[in-house]
């Protein structure tokens, strides 16, 4: 899904209620771990939907910093 935003910021990935995660094409063109870490971010988000502590302790379980 590509959106563009304020300050032409463009969405490369979105979880959705449905419990689907939808990812840019745009993320085949760019490191592995650019993908990683977009696919992480969305997974949690299906966990937790706001980006606080909760949040930060899943992505850093499954993607440690």
């Amino acid at each position: 899904m590509d959106t563009g935003g304020q300050n032409g910021f463009r969405q490369t990935a979105k979880a959705v209620q449905q419990n689907a995660i939808w990812l840019n094409l745009q993320l085949a063109k760019k490191p592995p771990e650019c993908l990683e870490h977009n696919l992480v971010h969305e997974v949690v988000h299906l966990l937790e939907c706001h980006h606080n502590g909760r949040f930060q302790e899943l992505t850093t379980r499954f993607v440690p910093i």
